[in-house]
């Protein structure tokens, strides 16, 4: 029946939401009598890249005014007449659809600001311009949104969705696209209230224009009569500032210009270097590739691939004889211990390839993608293995020069921010910028000029790395080689007798496995691959264990992903839900599985936390597990030419550790790729690992999944009473309003211990004993809980965690911070409206408050305010020392402590160990936000709170802070920890 019924609904609901958004229209032409016709109309087009901005523009204005060729780098405006009316078109330039706006760069998202300013007073009408022949999934609601939201909330008001490459839908009406377009095409046309137009570029004009312009006269018909408008002070700040970065960036231009000739105007002069060696750094993905094929004029580096292994090219290039090295890229954002070893060394031995060492070192640099302080910090680590000496030899080298436009690369530098000036000003504002898409000798010719003349800036020296340090590196990899070689033929030899012993290798048609790893490790997109489609998300957590079925090289394969650990934690540490879904994951493949399936990333580090991590969470299963597992290595594609086995004899004793106990059992996959002959290969290693146990499955003692089963559907049912309970509550106490609360957050992916707990009770309970009576319980990570209710969580969560609800009344709230979702924040308020009225309208009070008005009135106060308290916990070594991560400085540095603006120097600037003094200053900083309302510092930019930190400023807040309150709170911010007021002191103050 339910075929039948969704097609049913899928006919009736176009049907219903074309109903619904023409009864818009019709009620803005009734409404005032007629429409009134805009002859001055005012369009702004927004979009992400390549979506038909250009295009529509052009259709809108019935010529070609713009530019369909190249990226719209700033803001352009065009006019025109049609269909009676005199129109301003404004196109600004696009986003990358796949990026959240943390990735747009910040001269882009200035642009976009700006353009509202260009058909002043303002646009009638935002156009959001779509494709229809593309899917919209989250990801792009996600950055339509964020986009469109840097011109305002109420941008939503004044925006119409445009839906170009009309074309495309033949038959099929918008309304059957945006049904069948998914949740996320949905909301964007919920928020623009069923506004909505298609177009085809492709047709010149006419009625299709008409009716949009139709459409914009009686929006603003509904609106009053009002155009979009941007905030004044948004727009002005924007100015100053890009006024202000166009003045610096030729500030910078003339620098460079001057630096130039004084090199040149020298006594040496600058050397014709007609033998040139170049290493080329960077990212994955910042166009090492394809700068080299610009470089040498011709197609010699591979860039349908990444670069595994240093790689070195040579041709004649202006005159010169060219030697190109590529070293291998980092993930850009991952330090440099979160980068494989084998990668390090290849980054150090490239330098080898140019014997005796590179002229040049050229950063690559993309800028069509924001520049971060954790890309900054990436770049620094990367670079400076290699040594200190590094910077004088490097030049950035920007790619996707088109991006660029008009703007120059000074302009753009200027813009990034801090962090990419910091990387120039190292470089000694050393830079070129290259269009990989052009055949154009003049860039390349210019590149090398810049290149002699840092030579001669050098006094002719070219970069080198110790010699004997380069041998030692060369030895160890050629003997890891040797090793590989060895792994390599004994894994053949160990299948090669399996398969011509007396027994065999049977096939296996009902093959059953169990994917086992950490979060992240591609668990989900290995189940896929596997089955040869996509069953499994890719896109969430899985927090339950899954079990989905197919058909696959002639098997009918069972596949269960059981939910991931984090990789740097140890089994106690992980929820007991999480552990007892390990478990029970056995229990969805009856009898048992073939095979233990566990996932390790090529493209990370394995360290020793990461092996004592899996080994702990394996062994939930029973140590014998090990003589049914397999390593299944993902990310294939970072390997490149470099062997699974070079892989692991360079990953070191952790990894080969792993690789042993397996005995020597493992498969790479590559999940980018849907190629059958990977999965056959893996469904034999199987089959073989069978017939080396003469058959036997693996085998976990039926009474202990029962009781973990039992333990389960027990919690279940509580957590359903638990729920019940609570919206009892909540219907009981919906009578008044007046919130004002105080949010004890805690993570769920995080177990509660009682050392926890206690750490909790004493610190919320320096606020006074009825703090418990104004708090709720806020768990954040709530992704992490995917499809398992809040309460099953608390059920499973131990008594530490259950002692914590109980004193905060039941209260509870779950928050996923990852999503932009109006729905749990309105809840959440309406749990804090309840809890006020439970408590009869009186708001929290300090104790010192509570002692002066113990008898007075309750004060009136604003009854929409929500105090939010956040300390850092910074104190969490005790809970930690549990697991014995405390002795390392583990999660103590200053990082992993809680929020920056309110933690303590010592860990901020000198990365100490915490303490409990480290508590005070955090929890000093709470107080000063909660009495001032306002946050401790006053910062441009998250950068500025170092430097604050180094001159020991007072906090700013402290300024609004009432006398009486300043003798409580200055005591707890003292930059000497020693000096601070103890939680004693403060107790009895």
């Amino acid at each position: 029946m339910d075929g039948p019924l969704n097609k049913m609904r899928e006919e009736v609901q176009p049907k219903k939401r074309k109903m619904e958004g023409t009864k818009p229209r019709e009620t803005s032409r009734l409404s005032a009598g007629r429409v009134a016709h805009i002859s001055d109309m005012r369009i702004l087009l927004l979009g992400y890249r390549n979506a038909g901005r250009s295009s529509s523009g052009n259709t809108i204005l019935g010529k070609k005014d713009f530019d369909t060729s190249g990226r719209t780098a700033e803001c352009v405006k065009r006019e025109g007449e049609t269909a009676g009316r005199h129109i301003t078109v404004v196109e600004a330039p696009g986003w990358c659809e796949d990026y959240t706006i943390d990735y747009t760069t910040e001269r882009d998202k200035q642009e976009i600001v700006l353009s509202a300013t260009l058909c002043q007073p303002g646009p009638h009408a935002i156009l959001l311009v779509i494709r229809v022949d593309t899917p919209f999934n989250e990801t792009h609601r996600k950055s339509v949104q964020e986009h469109l939201e840097l011109l305002g909330d109420r941008i939503w008001n004044h925006t119409i969705v445009l839906f170009s490459s009309g074309d495309w839908l033949g038959d099929t009406n918008t309304e059957q696209h945006i049904e069948s377009g998914g949740e996320a095409l949905q909301w964007i046309t919920e928020k623009c209230e069923k506004r909505h137009h298609v177009l085809d570029n492709r047709k010149s004009g006419g009625d299709q224009v008409t009716e949009l312009l139709e459409k914009i006269e009686e929006m603003v018909a509904e609106k009053r009569g009002h155009h979009c408008i941007v905030d004044a002070c948004k727009i002005k700040k924007r100015f100053e500032k890009k006024k202000e970065e166009e003045r610096r960036a030729e500030e910078r231009k003339m620098k460079v210009k001057k630096q130039s000739e004084t090199v040149r105007s020298s006594a040496g002069g600058v050397a014709h270097i007609s033998d040139m060696r170049i290493v080329l750094l960077g990212y994955r993905d910042a166009g090492k590739s394809s700068s080299g094929n610009t470089i040498l004029g011709k197609e010699e580096f591979d860039t349908s691939g990444r670069t595994a292994e240093s790689v070195k090219r040579e041709g004649e290039t202006a005159d010169r004889h060219i030697t190109v090295v590529e070293a291998p890229g980092w993930w850009q954002n991952y330090t440099l211990v979160n980068t494989p070893e084998r990668d390090k060394r290849e980054v150090v031995l490239s330098v080898s390839l140019c014997h005796p060492g590179p002229h040049a070192l050229v950063l690559i640099i993309r800028v069509d993608v924001s520049f971060t302080e954790s890309f900054r910090k990436a770049v620094q680590e990367h670079l400076e293995h290699l040594g200190e000496r590094v910077w004088s030899h490097t030049i950035v080298m920007f790619t996707r020069g088109d991006h660029l436009g008009n703007t120059s690369i000074e302009q753009h530098i200027e813009s990034e921010g801090e962090a990419l000036q910091w990387v120039v000003d190292k470089c000694a504002n050393r830079y070129h910028v290259i269009d990989n898409k052009k055949s154009d000798g003049g860039q390349v010719t210019e590149l090398l000029e810049k290149i002699e003349e840092m030579v001669a800036g050098n006094i002719g020296d070219h970069f080198y790395i110790d010699e004997n340090e380069l041998n030692k590196l060369l030895e160890k990899k050629n003997e890891e080689e040797i090793r590989a070689m060895e792994k390599k033929m004994k894994a053949q030899k160990q299948r090669e007798m399996l398969r011509s012993s007396s027994g065999g290798v049977a096939p296996i048609s009902d093959t059953r496995m169990i994917l086992l790893g950490n979060r992240n490790a591609g668990k989900s997109s290995s189940g896929n691959t596997i089955l040869g489609r996509k069953e499994f998300y890719t896109s969430e957590r899985t927090a339950e264990c899954l079990k989905r079925e197919g058909e696959t090289a002639g098997r009918w394969i069972t596949v269960v992903e059981a939910p991931g650990w984090w990789k740097n934690y140890p089994a106690a540490i992980s929820p007991e839900h999480d552990k007892r879904e390990i478990v029970l994951s056995v229990s969805l493949c009856p009898p048992t599985p073939h095979a233990i399936l566990l996932v390790i990333r090529v493209d990370t580090p394995f360290n020793e936390t990461h092996r004592r991590s899996v080994q702990e969470h394996m062994e939930l299963l029973g140590t014998r597990v090990w003589n049914h597992t397999i390593l299944l290595f993902t990310c294939g594609d970072w390997l490149g030419d470099t062997s699974i086995e070079q892989h692991i004899e360079s990953g070191g004793e952790a990894l080969q550790w792993v690789t042993k106990i397996c005995n020597n059992r493992y498969h790479v996959l590559d999940n980018k790729k849907r190629d059958g002959g990977q999965v056959t290969e893996l469904l034999e290693k199987i089959e073989e690992m069978m017939a080396g146990r003469n058959g036997h499955l693996y085998h976990i003692a039926p009474v202990h999944t029962k009781k973990q089963l039992e333990k389960k559907n027990e919690e279940n049912r509580r957590a359903e009473e638990r729920k019940m309970e609570l919206q009892k509550q909540r219907e009981t106490l919906r009578s008044s309003t007046g919130p004002h609360a105080l949010l004890l957050v805690i993570r769920v992916d995080v177990p509660v211990t009682d050392t926890c707990r206690r750490a909790v009770q004493e610190h919320l309970e320096l606020l006074g004993d009825s703090v418990w009576s104004h708090t709720i319980l806020l768990f954040t990570f709530g992704d992490w809980l995917g499809s398992t209710s809040i309460e099953t969580y608390i059920e499973s969560g131990g008594e530490g965690l259950q002692w914590v609800v109980q004193k905060c009344g039941n209260r509870y709230h779950v928050v996923d911070n990852m999503k932009s979702d109006g729905g749990q924040v309105t809840e959440l308020l309406e749990k804090i409206e309840d809890m006020v009225a439970g408590n009869s309208g009186s708001l929290y009070e300090t104790p010192r408050k509570q002692a002066k008005s113990k008898n007075a009135p309750p004060k009136k106060r604003n009854n929409k305010t929500a105090y939010l308290t956040d300390w850092g916990l910074a104190n969490m070594r005790d809970s930690l020392a549990e697991f014995g991560l405390a002795a390392s400085g583990s999660m103590c540095g200053p990082r992993s402590a809680g929020t920056e603006l309110y933690m303590p120097p010592e860990l901020l600037l000198e990365n100490q160990r915490c303490s409990s003094m480290s508590d005070m200053w955090s929890l000093g900083l709470t107080y000063l936000h909660m009495f001032t309302g306002s946050v401790p510092w006053t910062l441009k930019k998250q950068l500025a709170l170092t430097g604050v930190l180094l001159r020991q400023e007072r906090p700013h807040a402290l300024a609004k802070l009432q006398p009486h309150l300043t003798e409580i709170v200055e005591p707890l911010v003292q930059y000497e920890p020693q000096s601070r007021m103890t939680a004693t002191d403060l107790v009895t103050f």
